[in-house]
């Protein structure tokens, strides 16, 4: 039912593709399939592609790629910036990944369009100037 990651490096442009990547999320959010079968099959696919994930992608770098395919997404459902947790993890990741100035952009666009402000912003941006690759951000 779903692909199998290719263990070449090379190719991580097309490891994944965002329809892929929500298509068990879409599946889960359709009522009219969430019987409990389904559910259990696309939770258990899902843990599989999981440990495929966690095997394939050891470092900070190898998730660059597949965090700017999921913010070009425009197929159907939520794309990249319906999620919180994504741009700030694109921006963290790139961060410590050594890419100081695109992160900051990347956080300072998640700011205006959440319109975060006051004592959460700093603390936000006081994170981000500490973060390492080797120290917990939260």
């Amino acid at each position: 039912m779903l692909l199998h990651f290719p263990k070449r490096p090379n190719l991580y442009a097309d490891l994944l593709s965002p329809d892929e990547f929500y298509s068990p999320i879409d599946a889960i959010m359709d009522s009219r399939r969430a019987e409990f079968g389904f559910v259990r099959q696309v939770l258990g696919d899902a843990l599989d592609r999981a440990m495929e994930f966690f095997t394939e992608y050891q470092t900070t770098d190898d998730l660059l790629p597949l965090f700017e395919r999921l913010r070009c997404y425009e197929g159907e459902g939520l794309g990249y910036w319906n999620y919180s947790n994504m741009p700030l993890a694109h921006a963290f990741t790139l961060r410590v990944s050594g890419h100081y100035t695109g992160g900051k952009s990347l956080l300072d666009q998640y700011a205006r369009r959440t319109q975060i402000t006051g004592s959460p912003l700093v603390d936000l941006l006081s994170r981000f100037e500490r973060a390492t690759a080797s120290t917990p951000v939260l």
